[in-house]
């Protein structure tokens, strides 16, 4: 596939070996080695690309002004940076959790909505001398 000259960071040997215990215990010497080949023997899915919030995350976490693949071998999803003609592996994901992805979908996207009280009725001015309320804390309240 041509990923033989990716670069395996420390980090993505630490999510293989938190993630993909019995994939990282399986290595026999050199998880580098290993790890790629993995990711050489994968295939590229582009359906990560589609997901505008997700990039957003790993634009945010890995930098912008960078491409980046994905390389699916089995449950495991390789994020591949293309930076300045390096491939660089950052991190994995277990394609069957969604977990992550999910947390990395909803990132940003949960603001707190403002409560509207809702309106009590509309009152003429005469009504509102007749309550004896002060039109400037009515107003003050409205403000808020």
């Amino acid at each position: 596939m041509g990923y033989k000259k990716v670069i395996i960071t420390k980090h993505i040997q630490d999510r293989i070996r938190e993630r993909f215990s019995s994939v990282y215990d399986a290595f026999k010497s050199d998880p580098v080695s290993e790890i790629k080949n993995l990711i050489d023997n994968g295939y590229v899915s582009r359906s990560f690309i589609n997901n505008t919030k997700f990039m957003h995350y790993l634009e945010d976490t890995y930098g912008y002004g960078h491409t980046y693949d994905f390389i699916v071998n089995g449950d495991i999803v390789f994020v591949i940076k293309k930076n300045e003609g390096k491939r660089i592996a950052v991190t994995c994901l277990d394609k069957k959790k969604t977990t992550f992805i999910k947390q990395a979908t909803s990132f940003k996207d949960k603001k707190k909505k403002k409560k509207v009280k809702k309106p009590v009725g509309i009152h003429s001015l005469e009504e509102i001398q007749e309550m004896n309320v002060d039109i400037d804390d009515l107003l003050a309240d409205l403000r808020k």
